[in-house]
């Protein structure tokens, strides 16, 4: 079974880190996918090629319409005739389905990563696009909500499969933070709907509310939003108490050195972040928003807030900072037994290929 995976880039991110799992654990031929970045390359697509897989990277616009990319993905997918085309994210999803029903590809797989606010065009185009799919792929029970009860999906066509986390990488090492510090780590594309401003002005008023309980906040990742987001922490004269590290390819450092990893986005569908600060038992707090409730049981493997409630969110942070050390490690420990025992990358692997041999014309024959 041939395969062309889409994206809108191949730079760093949470579906480029799925594309990168998908390399690393597919035991067929290298020949058998293709990994086609329309927009940028990068991170996800060096690790990619390295695993001895095709990359093909465009550069192109994928902002929604580029009424160019559609009849170069009809060029490139008419001289390749896979099996399957495989579209993840918004852009990849309304391009690249459209190509593919163009060019009568037996298996045509959207994949929506979130549960987006579309305005009523938006989401008519959405309700088409994803008609011409064989199926639609929701990274959570949330995001299978949300496309049947906003109808951009027929119910009969969605999927819901999990987001795997890598256990080769983040299932060796264990969280073993520094005694003395409450150090929180956040780690993802800085962009608004992180909503990581809210973060750093929670660490603010918690150092200046119990200066005894040492707080730290390290921020990781990059991205548009950076440059306000290190004005504000100035401007909250933070100091050297928060530190930006910017892009960092390898990950693990810290999560080993956090106390409790943050990410109070607006909303998530399946956060690769959380799971694999998760596996490596790192105690978590993270936006309630989306399908966060299906991997987090409150009090339990981790703790959930709401991004709007600044004091709310204050307020639970310094109830984690002042538990026992040993009562952290345990809700920290029952994350990583729930990451190991459902989120497999051989789980998702499999629920992927059958998808795609389910909806195939003649399954006997992929």
């Amino acid at each position: 079974m041939k395969v062309i995976k889409i994206i809108p880039s191949l730079g760093f991110g949470g579906i480029e880190t799925v594309f990168e799992i998908t390399a690393r654990y597919y035991q067929g031929s290298k020949d058998d996918i293709i990994f086609l970045a329309m927009g940028g390359g990068g991170t996800a697509a060096k690790v990619i090629t390295e695993a001895g897989f095709r990359v093909v990277i465009w550069n192109m616009p994928t902002k929604i319409p580029n009424w160019k990319l559609i009849p170069k993905l009809v060029k490139f997918i008419k001289q390749e005739q896979p099996d399957v085309v495989h579209t993840t994210g918004a852009e990849a999803n309304f391009h690249g389905l459209i190509a593919a029903r163009i060019c009568r590809i037996p298996v045509r797989v959207g994949e929506e990563i979130g549960m987006p606010v579309h305005s009523r065009m938006a989401r008519l185009a959405f309700r088409m696009v994803y008609g011409m799919s064989s199926a639609v792929i929701a990274v959570a029970g949330q995001v299978e909500d949300f496309l049947t009860e906003t109808k951009e999906a027929p119910p009969h066509k969605v999927a819901m499969i999990y987001n795997p986390v890598d256990f080769r990488i983040f299932g060796v090492t264990k969280n073993a933070p520094e005694a003395g510090r409450f150090r929180m780590v956040s780690i993802c594309r800085h962009t608004p709907a992180k909503n990581l401003d809210v973060m750093i002005k929670a660490a603010a008023a918690l150092r200046r509310r119990a200066p005894e309980l040492n707080v730290e906040l390290w921020v990781v990742g990059d991205g548009p939003s950076r440059a306000g987001l290190e004005e504000l922490a100035a401007s909250l004269g933070l100091g050297d108490s928060v530190k930006f590290w910017g892009f960092q390819e390898e990950r693990v450092q810290f999560l080993t050195q956090a106390t409790l990893f943050v990410l109070p986005s607006y909303s998530e569908g399946h956060p690769i972040s959380v799971l694999e600060a998760m596996m490596m038992e790192t105690p978590c707090i993270v936006t309630r928003g989306g399908g966060v409730p299906e991997i987090i049981e409150e009090g339990k493997t981790g703790w959930m807030m709401d991004p709007l409630d600044l004091e709310g969110f204050t307020d639970k942070l310094e109830h984690i900072a002042r538990l026992p050390d040993a009562q952290r490690r345990e809700v920290g420990r029952l994350a990583g037994v729930n990451i190991r025992a459902n989120f497999p990358p051989d789980l998702y692997m499999e629920r992927i290929w059958s998808l795609y041999q389910r909806n195939h014309p003649n399954p006997q024959a992929v």
